[in-house]
């Protein structure tokens, strides 16, 4: 039986060839559209912080720099594996041989997580929390609503408040899902 493994990677190398002066890595200069795809997605990844370098190595007589990345689905993934690893002593290898893989049960069990330093994620999480009420909220819009609703309080008395009290419970289970789903973006829980 093969034991669980937590939060492993994909190792990603990328080479840079001085001679024609193309970085795959930030995907500039003359050349740089003969990368490909997976030197796009590692410049994704790398952008959404989720990759860690582990380093570079040359090759073909030293023109080619290759730099060696552990990417992770997540910002979360990546924090825990590179706080968790520095904690137990575990590297990430070497550039020519990087060693992405998940953490095995015993080594997760052994991670104190109250010194893993959230706060990189949970930035991101307020962020994203801000961005969306920034979005779905309108100070002018809520003021116009509050107006509105004393106006139909007026007119429906009992049978407003029944009404707005319905709606308020669907509003609590459309804003509960709504929570749930960034939740699970943030953590890229969806398939």
């Amino acid at each position: 039986m093969e034991a669980a493994k937590f939060a492993g990677a994909q190792a990603a190398k990328v080479g840079i060839a001085g001679m024609a002066r193309v970085d795959c890595c930030s995907l500039d200069g003359a050349l740089a559209f003969a990368c490909g795809g997976k030197a796009i997605d590692l410049k994704v990844k790398k952008q959404q912080r989720f990759c860690i370098k582990v380093g570079k190595y040359k090759k073909k007589l030293g023109l080619i720099v290759v730099t060696s990345y552990c990417c992770f689905k997540s910002k979360l993934m990546r924090v825990i594996q590179e706080q968790g690893r520095a904690q137990l002593g575990l590297s990430f290898g070497t550039a020519k041989e990087p060693d992405c893989r998940g953490l095995n049960l015993e080594e997760i069990q052994r991670i104190n997580w109250d010194k893993i330093d959230w706060s990189e994620v949970i930035k991101d999480f307020k962020e994203e929390a801000e961005n969306s009420i920034k979005e779905n909220f309108d100070e002018g819009k809520l003021k116009d609503k509050a107006v509105e609703l004393q106006e139909e309080y007026k007119k429906g008395g009992k049978k407003f408040l029944e009404e707005r009290g319905k709606k308020m419970v669907n509003d609590d289970k459309a804003t509960n899902a709504f929570v749930e789903r960034k939740m699970k973006k943030f953590y890229r829980m969806e398939e």
